[in-house]
């Protein structure tokens, strides 16, 4: 008999301290957000899952960022929008819970909206299922996890079973997989199922398996621990059923646990991979690659170390280490890095098909590294991203979208070159992430600054900056961008879209659409002789040079008289610890006067001879 998943608030009651045994075998998939419980454990547990899965290659799954800190209104209407709460669950703001027969609300009455979060789909609390509220059968979870991933443009394939216990070594290698499982569980030791969770992990000590879930009843990222065990009226938290969810198209699983070993080693649990394999590379696992290899889906969370050839897959999702110096990985979708990720590039060629995303560490370590992304490149909440000078990502039709609050955790833009270009067919979107402080240098400190910004390359390019996302906390106000050099080649179009762009070079012979913003170049800092935002020895060794004979900026002559002489190197002297940020990393304003008039002396000594 299908069984009723009644009020998940009542399961409240029944919390109690649980007690961590000791020691063991521990895997916990701890990229799984935790959320709060909004109007049904089963929608809640639903979405849990989804926000695990949009940072790992399906970023559409939750709206905006699958962080509940900074997304709860988002993510609360993804469980469980305003439109199920008023036709459904709270129909005529009736609370039927626990009333023997449901409410009549619109799933009879007529007239209801059309499906638009996880509860819908389940049909949570729908009268005309003979639910109250809350309530969802266990028999439509699955079909509306797949449901609600169709919606959102994915596709999604359920296994498990909703009326039965899974074996350990079942849900054990769902886990090892890197795939979070739906539990149905009897919270309080009755025998009947009361609740659902999110099964993310496992451990064994004390002698026995435990399962860690996500409860639905906290936002902690520490999992909740219970005994893994079929549910009993002798005790709490015993499974009465589960379903597991792996993305579409994978159709073997294959399983890579060594550490050490090649991608065409006979290390893989069912065989090595194929364009059709969903791989994993477990927790502590490490694995190279040297020659071509493929998958449908790659689960990284060990090491991956690729050195040569071709890796050819759908999706890289990673929540380990990737250390690429060389070979090639073509992504035909997605390559994910998860919150617990870093992804080292220091040689070889990145190219993304779809989406490159990053919510963990992302690491530009060599200028000669290609990377091309196709569809969008995201810093998600929480990221990290350092780069070396001069290193270069090509956008070939690809948006940028930043969501991180925090620009010290991206400094590798100020060293980064940006090369849009798509062609014609559509403007990508910009995100505009700094403090709109005017066209002042300012402005380049810890703001979002970008290094070059180039439109025009092998085609055209074409951007519109958009402000999506609040990444300035404490700001009032459109964000702007700030760009070292601005390249708008010709042909080319940037459309600034009410914002403002402030550049400190710039090369402009494209088109500029204002609409509202504004266009503005930013004073050079006199002493700046090289133009990189800095006063420091490269520009003291340039004004030293062109010492008595220079005649243009970048060989000293910085108030425009013609002559490098005295009143340049005062300008330079005056703004030597700039930026200061980097004051530790120049000489002290005493050694610089030293150093100068050490230099000066030298060039008038040979000016007499």
């Amino acid at each position: 008999m299908v069984q009723r998943l009644t009020l998940a608030v009542v399961c409240v009651a029944l919390l109690t301290l649980v007690v961590v045994p000791v020691g063991g075998e521990e895997v916990v998939l701890s990229e799984a957000p935790a959320y709060r419980w909004t109007h049904g454990c089963s929608p809640t547990t639903g979405i849990i899952i989804m926000g695990y899965w949009d940072a790992f290659g399906y970023s559409d799954l939750i709206p905006g960022s699958n962080s509940w800190s900074s997304n709860q209104a988002v993510i609360k209407n993804a469980i469980a929008s305003p439109e199920h709460v008023a036709d459904y669950a709270l129909y005529d703001d009736v609370n039927d819970a626990g009333d023997p027969f449901p409410y009549t609300d619109k799933s009879e009455l007529g007239g209801a909206h059309t499906n638009n979060c996880m509860a819908d789909f389940m049909r949570t609390s729908f009268s005309s299922e003979g639910l109250t509220y809350a309530s969802t059968w266990t028999s439509k979870i699955a079909l509306g996890i797949q449901s609600y991933t169709s919606w959102r443009g994915y596709s999604f394939t359920a296994g498990g079973n909703y009326s039965s216990t899974p074996t350990i070594d079942d849900f054990k290698h769902e886990i090892l997989m890197g795939r979070p499982v739906k539990f149905s569980v009897d919270s309080d030791g009755d025998g009947e199922t009361d609740h659902s969770v999110a099964a993310i992990g496992f451990r064994y000590t004390n002698g026995y398996w435990e399962y860690a879930c996500r409860d639905t009843w906290s936002t902690s990222s520490t999992p909740r621990w219970e005994r893994f065990r079929p549910a009993s009226s002798s005790y709490s938290w015993g499974i009465n059923g589960w379903n597991s969810f792996r993305p579409a198209g994978t159709f073997r699983d294959t399983m890579w646990t060594s550490a050490g070993g090649d991608w065409d080693d006979a290390g893989w649990s069912t065989g090595t991979p194929n364009q059709l394999s969903y791989a994993s590379i477990t927790d502590n696992a490490s694995i190279t690659i040297s020659s071509n290899a493929k998958a449908k889906y790659v689960m990284n969370r060990g090491n991956m170390d690729i050195q040569s050839g071709t890796l050819t897959v759908g999706t890289l999702a990673s929540a380990g280490a990737v250390n690429q110096s060389g070979g090639a990985v073509n992504a035909a979708d997605t390559v994910a890095i998860g919150k617990n990720g870093i992804y080292t590039l220091s040689g070889g060629v990145l190219e993304v098909n779809s989406e490159l995303d990053v919510s963990g560490q992302f690491n530009l370590a060599s200028a000669s590294a290609d990377v091309v992304v196709e569809n969008r490149l995201s810093f998600e909440t929480g990221s990290t991203f350092t780069s070396v000078p001069d290193a270069t990502i090509h956008m070939t039709g690809a948006s940028f979208g930043n969501e991180s609050t925090s620009s010290s955790d991206l400094t590798g833009l100020r060293n980064l070159t940006l090369i849009f270009e798509g062609g014609s067919e559509d403007f990508d979107p910009f995100e505009s992430a700094g403090e709109d402080m005017g066209a002042v240098v300012a402005g380049f400190d810890n703001n979002f600054a970008l290094g070059t910004l180039q439109l025009g390359g092998v085609d055209i390019g074409q951007i519109q900056l958009v402000d999506n996302f609040d990444n300035q906390s404490g700001w009032v106000g459109s964000e702007a961008l700030y760009v070292a050099n601005l390249i708008l080649g010709a042909g080319s179009t940037l459309d600034l879209n009410g914002l403002n762009l402030y550049y400190y070079t710039g090369e402009i012979s494209g088109t500029v659409l204002e609409e509202g913003g504004a266009l503005a170049p930013i004073e050079w800092i006199k002493g700046d002789a090289n133009w990189d935002i800095k006063v420091e020895g490269s520009d003291l060794n340039l004004l030293l040079t062109g010492w008595g004979t220079g005649t243009q900026w970048d060989e000293g002559d910085f108030n425009g008289d013609g002559v490098v002489d005295g009143s340049d190197l005062n300008f330079l002297l005056t703004n030597w610890t700039y930026p200061p940020a980097s004051a530790s990393a120049v000489p002290e304003p005493a050694s610089a006067m030293l150093l100068l008039s050490g230099g000066v002396l030298v060039l008038f000594r040979r000016g007499r001879k």
